[in-house]
């Protein structure tokens, strides 16, 4: 059977290579942590970076539909004149119909004048 001594160097010995042993996986523990952070820290910069990316691709994309809700605009504008002008037109095409129509009962009368 070891003596008292020979059990206590071997616990001491144990003890220090149990400590050893928890520091080791604690260094191990907070490097593999360490390295988890990095990565999650890496992705969350990816992130970020891919987001302002969109939100710049956004701003272009309203930016080019506002220019394209001036044109329209424009072209409203204009097709509002359109129409008034062709308005007009109609409304002076109806007037040259209503004056062929008197011209020809005038010329009808004329030619009827004349064969009499």
């Amino acid at each position: 059977m070891p003596s008292v001594e020979q059990r206590l160097t071997a616990l001491e010995a144990a003890s220090f290579t149990l400590t050893s042993e928890q520091q080791r996986l604690k260094a191990d523990n907070d490097a593999y942590h360490a390295n988890i952070d990095a990565r999650l820290n890496s992705i969350a910069d990816g992130l970020m970076a891919h987001r302002r990316e969109v939100a710049a691709r956004f701003d272009r994309v309203d930016e080019q539909f506002g220019r394209v809700d001036e044109q329209f605009g424009r072209v409203d504008e204009r097709f509002g004149r359109v129409d008034e002008r062709f308005g007009r037109v109609e409304g002076e095409l109806a007037d040259l119909k209503a004056g062929q129509s008197e011209m020809r009962e005038m010329l009808a009368r004329i030619v009827a004048k004349i064969d009499a």
